[in-house]
């Protein structure tokens, strides 16, 4: 087999290979030391994991999932961060409520002829039914997870590319 073998490879190569193998065969019993180091500080009062997790059904389900392995293996989750949480609109600026923006819109008499002002509404509208889902699977999450502390970060305009938007992620959540 070895023959057969080397005939597509070259002997060279199954030399090499073999040389590879016998130095790394020396390196499992320190991979082997250092994992069961980094568990055992993992698993310490010195670490937590921070989990941080989408709004979705999916994403959540795997937090869940990692959360339930990671207590397995006898280490705790610190806190749970929800990002990109959608406002609701209803509560967040604006009017109270898509009703009190229909009514202001026509008491400025604004002229409509496009059929802003009710495009406008159903947006809003749209945004709440959003936001109400999104704090369906949070509860989830906060029913799932008693005792674990849970932030929301709101769905922001710009992604987080840099540490100035890092900066008012950390300023938001100390604000909770």
């Amino acid at each position: 087999m070895l023959r057969t073998l080397a005939r597509f490879t070259g002997s060279d190569f199954l030399r090499d290979l073999a040389g590879f193998m016998l130095a790394f065969e020396g390196m499992y019993e320190g991979f082997k030391q250092r994992a069961a180091r980094v568990k055992e500080l993992l698993a310490s009062r010195q670490a937590g994991f921070v989990l941080v997790t989408g709004p979705n059904p999916l994403t959540t389900q795997e937090a869940l999932f990692f959360h339930r392995a990671l207590e397995a293996d006898g280490i705790s989750t610190a806190a749970v961060v929800v990002n990109r949480v959608q406002r609701d609109p209803r509560r967040h600026g604006g009017p109270d409520s898509v009703e009190g923006l229909r009514e202001a819109l026509q008491l400025a008499q604004i002229k409509d002829e496009n059929n802003l002002a009710e495009r406008l509404c159903q947006t809003l509208n749209e945004q709440a039914i959003l936001a109400d889902l999104d704090r369906r699977e949070v509860d989830r999450l906060r029913d799932t997870l008693r005792g674990v502390p849970l932030s929301t970060v709101p769905r922001l305009r710009k992604d987080v590319h840099d540490l100035g938007g890092l900066w008012q992620i950390v300023e938001y959540l100390g604000g909770e």
